[in-house]
C-alpha cells in the first residue's frame, strides 16, 4: 500500500467519522476534531498494519490517539466523548460484524454439509469484532489516563 492510498483512505475515515458527529448531534466545534481524530487514528492503524503489528495492537494505539489528538486540539477542558465515538468509529469492525449477521440468518436455510462451515466463520468474524472492540476501550482507557498522568487533568475534567 502507498503513501497516497493511505492518506486518501485516512481522508475517509476523517469524513466518516465527521458524519457521525453531526449524526451525535455534535457541535460545530466537535466537527473538525472529530474530522483530525478519524483521519489520525486510521493512518496510525494503517501504517502499524503495513509495518507488520497485529490488528489488535494498531487499533488499540490507533485509538490512544484518536484521544490524544482530541486532548491535545481541544480549546476548552474536558474531551468530548462524541469526538472519541466519531474519531473511533473508522477503527471499528463493521465488515466482521456484518458478515456475522449474515451468518446467523443463513444457518437455519442452510443444509447440513453447508451448515457445518457457518459456525466456523461466524466465531471468527465474531472474534474479530470482540477483539477490536476490545483494543478500542483499552486504547482509549489508557489514552484517558495518560492524558490525566501528564498533567492535561484540566482538559480531561
Amino acid at each position: 500500500m502507498n503513501l497516497i492510498s493511505l492518506v486518501v483512505d485516512s481522508i475517509w475515515a476523517g469524513l466518516f467519522a465527521g458524519a457521525m458527529s453531526i449524526v451525535f448531534s455534535a457541535p460545530y466545534s466537535a466537527l473538525f476534531l472529530s474530522f483530525c481524530g478519524g483521519f489520525v487514528g486510521r493512518l496510525v492503524r494503517d501504517i502499524l498494519l503495513q509495518q507488520g503489528a497485529s490488528a489488535a495492537v494498531a487499533t488499540l494505539i490507533a485509538a490512544a490517539m484518536v484521544v490524544m489528538v482530541a486532548a491535545l486540539m481541544r480549546r476548552r477542558p474536558g474531551i468530548s466523548p462524541v469526538i472519541i465515538v466519531s474519531g473511533t468509529l473508522p477503527l471499528g469492525a463493521a465488515g466482521a460484524f456484518a458478515r456475522a449477521i449474515v451468518d446467523f440468518l443463513r444457518i437455519s436455510s442452510l443444509t447440513d454439509q453447508k451448515a457445518s462451515a457457518v459456525p466456523l466463520a461466524l466465531v471468527s468474524d465474531l472474534s474479530t469484532v470482540f477483539k477490536t472492540t476490545v483494543a478500542i476501550g483499552i486504547g482509549i482507557s489508557v489514552a484517558v489516563y495518560a492524558v490525566r498522568l501528564f498533567g492535561w487533568k484540566e482538559r480531561t475534567q
